[in-house]
């Protein structure tokens, strides 16, 4: 599965007055195995033999495993008529053009990714800016 091209990425959020920027801490650690993939990730120490229940960081595939589960939860929002929301790995952006429109948006964000017991860390998110640095892209409506 494809990574998002930056520059297209980019492009695209570039549109929007305002921005909130979401991180997801450990986010590979918080997408559960299904079982027939955990019986393929198990190892063996001398204190016995034991799989991974959650992707983990270095698997080749883990990558593209969680954007496409990132790509799928932000296609249900764009499904319902929410757009402006993109992803890229754990970093989730937001635009929007006026207050009352980005509250709506972070409101379905943060409902969408509780249905699918996901979470974001309180202290690296920035809600309701009107310039933020994304991958390393200095955004703005100036810009």
């Amino acid at each position: 599965y494809p990574l998002p091209r930056i520059p297209v990425l980019i492009n695209e959020i570039s549109q929007y007055q305002m921005y909130s920027v979401l991180d997801m801490p450990l986010a590979y650690h918080q997408i559960s195995l299904p079982e027939n993939l955990q019986d393929i990730l198990t190892f063996t120490t001398p204190f016995g033999t034991y799989a991974y229940k959650r992707l983990v960081f270095g698997l080749k595939t883990a990558a593209s495993i969680f954007q496409a589960l990132m790509d799928l939860i932000i296609d249900e929002l764009k499904n319902i008529g929410i757009e402006g929301i993109y992803s890229y790995q754990d970093d989730v952006i937001i635009g929007a053009n006026s207050f009352d429109e980005m509250l709506d948006k972070i409101t379905a964000v943060l409902k969408i990714f509780i249905k699918y017991n996901m979470t974001f860390s309180p202290q690296k998110c920035n809600f309701v800016k009107t310039e933020v640095n994304y991958l390393g892209f200095n955004l703005s409506q100036n810009a």
